[in-house]
């Protein structure tokens, strides 16, 4: 478990190498959970609370949004057995309303983001099932194809490219952001 958590904190810090946490957060939830309660004085509840907070840090809780409710919705339900967590009830209640309503499909994309005061729109095949069971494996092959080249100005171009090429080959017809939002400027 340790051994996951630096991974993931190494990962964290280099924006690079972040989508790989993808794979390696769910791996450590899955072990943090299998663990009995009262395991020990440290894999307690506050603990554990405080851990999830984390590990949703480190992912874009958006690109896997059902594995981070499961995550948030366990993290609550044990919130009331976490004496003098740092994390606050209100904020994890929040997120979840947050994932729930991204994921429901009643709730236009419009809607969302001006609920959510997101200024970019996003294609709705983000909040699909189908896409959350192959992201990892896209941003692998999209950080594989784009291996060496310079990440400056004008990047975002090839990696949105190099993403909706390789979420094709998966079956999944994406629209960049650039493309989901006509008129603003990217780098």
């Amino acid at each position: 478990m340790l051994k996951l958590c630096k991974a993931i904190a190494k990962n964290d810090a280099d924006n690079n190498a972040r989508w790989k946490n993808l794979q390696l957060v769910p791996e450590a939830y899955e072990k943090l959970v299998a663990l009995p309660l009262d395991f020990d004085e440290e894999v307690n509840a506050a603990n554990r609370v405080d851990l999830i907070g984390h590990f949703a840090d480190c992912i874009s809780e958006l690109d896997i949004p059902r594995f981070s409710l499961r995550m948030r919705e366990y993290q609550l339900s044990i919130y009331d057995q976490a004496e003098g967590c740092e994390t606050r009830r209100q904020d994890i209640e929040k997120d979840i309303e947050r994932l729930k309503d991204y994921l429901n499909p009643l709730v236009s994309v419009n809607a969302f983001c001006r609920k959510y005061n997101r200024h970019l729109r996003f294609d709705n095949v983000e909040r699909s099932p189908e896409w959350e069971k192959v992201i990892y494996e896209v941003e692998k092959e999209v950080d594989e194809e784009l291996k060496g080249e310079p990440r400056g100005m004008g990047f975002c171009y090839s990696y949105w490219s190099a993403k909706k090429a390789a979420l094709a080959r998966h079956g999944i017809e994406w629209a960049s952001p650039s493309a989901t939002n006509p008129g603003v400027i990217f780098d």
